[in-house]
């Protein structure tokens, strides 16, 4: 890149990413939990830093058919060290769903409590329109960048499944 005089100031590379392990299992009929511990991977130039965290959720099936609610705890772990460190995003989520017996739709809603900032709530649909597809759309509030509507697009082939999102 340049400065505004033309002369170049160089390259300046942004990386993050995260791995990790998971493991769920219904505890009962109605009662599903799982979690993930996670390494978390984050590079500004040439400076890189490290994070371990856990992610743990449950999903309880409620008596009226087709509808179920959950809860998670998202990205509790150690600080990211840069040459300061920093706390992980963590938050607290709680979730609502309705997918009738036929499978053919889905309708939810999400609450995100974030550890710093503000809540956001999320709405969404999807819906199959062919055996091997289906299609998304969604609404979030209350964020900086990403709030308004978004929408996606599942192509399942066999036991392989993309998914696109803008």
């Amino acid at each position: 890149s340049y400065d505004v005089s033309g002369v170049r100031t160089g390259d300046v590379s942004v990386w993050s990413g995260s791995a990790g392990l998971a493991y769920a299992r219904n505890a009962t009929p109605t009662l599903a939990a799982g979690g993930r511990l996670k390494v978390v991977r984050e590079s500004l130039a040439d400076v890189s830093a490290l994070a371990g965290a856990a992610d743990v959720g449950v999903r309880l099936a409620l008596p009226v058919e087709g509808v179920a609610v959950g809860a998670s705890l998202l990205n509790v772990g150690t600080k990211l060290t840069f040459s300061d460190s920093a706390d992980l995003p963590a938050q607290g989520r709680l979730h609502a769903g309705y997918r009738p017996r036929d499978g053919e739709w889905a309708a939810g809603a999400d609450l995100a409590l974030p550890s710093a900032g503000r809540a956001t709530i999320g709405l969404g649909a999807e819906v199959g329109v062919l055996d091997q597809v289906t299609v998304r759309s969604g609404w979030r509030s209350g964020r900086d960048a990403g709030a308004g509507l978004s929408a996606g697009i599942t192509l399942a082939l066999g036991s392989l499944t993309m998914d696109y999102a803008f």
